[in-house]
């Protein structure tokens, strides 16, 4: 038998033990409030002030509740549990930078939430970025503003993963968006403006991959819009940007470059790239690889440029109004032709230029017809029209097939059309540089053109406003010969990747009137 006394001091103890966890139990949900205290419980009834006492009042994977607009920190919030921060509908809720970062996240694990604050810097508080994730697993950033911080308005570095929704990064001293070394992020309808450096980085210089993904967003007016960026030989970055815009950028769009070898990759479809004062889009560097399909790029320096690396675009793009359309090798897949090309130039023989010609081939499926399309020859020297050919006369071109404009004794080839120049000599004058320009007079627009011997890059036309680019891509480099037979050619014959450079090659066997060989 057990004396009651005894069982008395045993519920004394239980109970005491039961009262001592409930004083210590953390919350689910804590709570701040202007008018709350920090040695307030964090309960709706009694809300604390400040996030460090909320943070250390909720329990791992429970929530903070801003309840009324007003700041709630004086300094960097260090959250070191996983936890979901969050100002109530109608209410903002204010982290400033002072002392350092507004928001640091180093703690391994840990998954972060982050929904309706504004994040800004203390005036003169000495602030640095906005949200700084060293470590972690997750950070989720939603329907937040983050601006003018002197540093970058997010930073994420690891192998961590950050969701960034409904969201605006603007204005901020460097970057809106880092994504560093192992990070792997999503962009989704957010805007990304006004940063000193970079809209959206991603990169590293470590052995690991950092990946991207940026959907229905506008990034807008900051150095760089999206960059790519390996720095090292085995760092992998991976970057798809879609259904965007990336404009108004001080240099460029979107762009993957490698320092060192390492691969930087870059998928942009149907996005609009206008008006970056440098490029549109840009493969920078060996390393480097560009996929573009469905994009309009317009009014930027250049529209689309390859610098050493790999660019493959698709023939979706709208590419137009640019400065420079293309530059570098671009690679167009899967691009059935649709226009008629300048095939074969004959401009400079041996001795007296009596075997002139210029050929126009058909690569398309379809008929081509003549009406209204001329033949121009421009003056490198005034960048003014010289000669000009009607090509309505020979009604038109079936598909494969050719016409060839030329001097009364070049033998064309069996099957092809001909229209013989006036003169017997002398009609195609000899580069440095000339110009040759296929032009519909109806609609005052370019079909084909070729600069020679140099750049024409302001030609004017005869009845036609303003001057034309008869430059595509980069001028070639090849000339035509006074010493021996020869002619400049598209090799394969008819080829047209819209860039000179690389359509164009020397053959030392003319053919007019027929494919082109070397």
């Amino acid at each position: 038998m057990i004396p009651r006394k005894a069982l008395h001091g045993a519920f004394a103890f239980v109970a005491a033990l039961f009262l001592s966890a409930a004083a210590h139990a953390q919350l689910f949900r804590a709570y701040l409030d202007p008018s709350g205290s920090d040695a307030n419980p964090c309960t709706l009834a009694q809300p604390c002030r400040l996030l460090p006492a909320a943070l250390t009042a909720v329990a791992s994977g429970g929530e903070i509740w801003m309840l009324d607009s007003g700041n709630y920190n004086t300094g960097p919030v260090a959250v070191t549990k996983s936890v979901t921060i969050l100002a109530v509908p109608g209410a903002l809720g204010s982290v400033v930078a002072l002392g350092g970062d507004a928001i640091v996240v180093a703690t391994p694990g840990v998954k972060v939430a982050l929904r309706n604050l504004v994040i800004v810097p203390f005036p003169g508080g000495g602030g640095t970025n906005g949200v700084n994730m060293t470590n972690g697993a997750v950070l989720t950033v939603e329907n937040c503003l983050i601006a003018n911080l002197p540093g970058s308005g997010i930073s994420v570095n690891g192998s961590t993963i950050a969701r960034v929704t409904d969201t605006t990064i603007r204005d901020n001293g460097a970057n809106g968006l880092l994504l560093g070394n192992g990070a792997r992020g999503t962009v989704t309808r957010t805007t990304v403006s006004g940063n000193a450096q970079t809209g959206v980085l991603v990169g590293g210089n470590a052995a690991n991959t950092t990946t991207a993904d940026i959907a229905d967003s506008t990034i807008d007016g900051n150095d760089y819009g999206v960059f790519a960026f390996s720095g090292a030989a085995a760092t992998v970055v991976k970057v798809s940007v879609r259904d965007s815009r990336a404009v108004n950028s001080v240099t460029t769009g979107l762009i993957a470059q490698s320092a060192l070898g390492g691969a930087a990759t870059l998928s942009a479809s149907n996005n609009i790239v206008s008006n970056n004062g440098s490029t549109g889009i840009m493969a920078m560097s060996a390393g480097s690889k560009v996929w573009a399909t469905g994009n309009t790029v317009s009014d930027n320096g250049t529209g689309l440029f390859n610098s050493s690396g790999s660019f493959e675009s698709a023939c979706n793009n709208a590419v137009r109004n640019n400065a420079s359309n293309v530059a570098g090798a671009i690679t167009s897949l899967g691009c059935p032709p649709t226009s008629l090309v300048i095939n074969e130039v004959d401009y400079d023989q041996v001795s007296t230029d009596t075997n002139e010609f210029i050929e126009i081939y058909n690569p398309t499926p379809t008929t081509k017809s003549l009406a209204g399309l001329a033949l121009v020859l421009i003056n490198g020297a005034t960048n003014a029209e010289y000669l000009r050919v009607d090509l309505s006369a020979a009604g038109s071109i079936p598909s494969g097939g050719y016409l060839v404009i030329a001097s009364n004794t070049v033998v064309v080839a069996l099957g092809a059309a001909v229209i013989r120049f006036g003169p017997a000599s002398d009609n195609v004058q000899n580069g440095a540089p000339d110009g040759v320009v296929l032009f519909d007079t109806v609609s005052n627009l370019i079909v084909d053109s070729l600069s020679y011997e140099g750049s024409i890059t302001a030609a004017t036309i005869a009845g036609a406003p303003g001057t034309y680019n008869l430059v595509r891509g980069t001028a070639t480099t090849f000339a035509d010969s006074n010493t021996v037979p020869a002619s400049l050619v598209r090799l394969p014959n008819g080829i047209n990747t819209a860039n000179d450079i690389v359509d164009w090659s020397l053959s030392s066997n003319p053919t007019p009137g027929a494919a082109n060989v070397p």
